[in-house]
């Protein structure tokens, strides 16, 4: 069936002729950085979201006035840049619904803070300290090492290291930018990244960026319930909806090493058409609300 319909911000049409079921599908924006436009991870999305007949507005995070927002029903974000953060504000000010919300995402980059939400809502993490690296040296006893040393906001991973004592520590030909220091939790060479879409939660063993042997390959594997426990916990300290969870598994249970927003979610079977189907889900309840 056909119908004429006014001026619409939900279709690029003025008066003319289109199929009504067009009209009432929600617009999905996905705004990312620079750099992360051609990433697996929107452009896995993008391209779903394409395949399941939903447009994928592309928003430009440098585009302050934000110009196509008042036509937006729902904002997917990955980054952590000012541009994006700034965009995402603006949004979430004129009532749209976003994912990740600017709170969120600006607590998961700030490492320290990461690091203490996740204490503060009891979710095992290894003993940390943040500043800078005099400092450190500081923090922790000769008997607590050896620890990794990160920078607080760069998403680098070459910059992580593993140091095994005080002086090695200061030794370090690190930047002057502040840095944060955790325990060292032993594994087997791998971590187990726990990777959440909405309600659901998937699971693989990745080899660690620092004991990882050579040819050491990742795999999916399933989620027991303390394992989503763990990762519903963390989303709820955090109020995210698209993440991950890297942690070492111990006798005891799971610990926490970090929390990312918006991963790549390299791996999952048919990651795409699951974020896809979560956007389109969370768009139509924009709509209705």
């Amino acid at each position: 069936m056909e119908t004429r319909v006014p001026r619409s911000p939900l279709s690029n049409v003025q008066g003319r002729l289109v199929p009504a079921a067009k009209v009432e599908r929600p617009l999905i924006a996905v705004l990312a950085d620079a750099r992360r436009i051609g990433d697996r991870q929107p452009a896995g999305l993008r391209a779903a979201l394409m395949r399941a007949g939903h447009a994928a507005l592309l928003l430009d995070a440098d585009d302050a006035k934000g110009g196509a927002l008042d036509t937006v029903d729902l904002i997917i974000a990955r980054g952590r840049s000012a541009a994006v953060l700034a965009l995402l504000a603006r949004a979430e000010g004129m009532g749209i619904r976003t994912v990740n919300r600017c709170a969120a995402i600006a607590l998961v980059r700030d490492r320290a803070a990461a690091l203490r939400t996740l204490h503060n809502s009891g979710v095992p993490t290894p003993g940390s300290s943040a500043g800078s690296i005099e400092s450190i040296s500081r923090a922790f006893g000769a008997h607590e090492y050896p620890i990794v040393v990160k920078p607080l906001y760069a998403e680098d991973r070459a910059m992580l290291r593993l140091v095994h004592t005080r002086d090695e520590l200061l030794a370090l030909p690190w930047p002057k930018v502040p840095a944060v220091a955790q325990r060292f939790v032993p594994s087997n060479g791998f971590d187990l990244k726990l990777y959440v879409i909405g309600a659901d939660v998937y699971a693989m063993r990745e080899p660690s960026a620092l004991t990882s042997a050579p040819g050491s390959r990742s795999h999916e594997v399933s989620v027991s319930p303390p394992l989503r426990a763990l990762a519903r916990r963390c989303g709820l300290a955090f109020g995210l909806e698209l993440f991950s969870v890297t942690c070492v598994e111990l006798t005891a249970g799971p610990v926490a090493i970090a929390v990312d927003d918006f991963p790549d979610y390299a791996g999952i079977a048919s990651a795409d058409e699951r974020l896809a189907r979560f956007a389109i889900d969370r768009a139509l309840g924009a709509r209705r609300r």
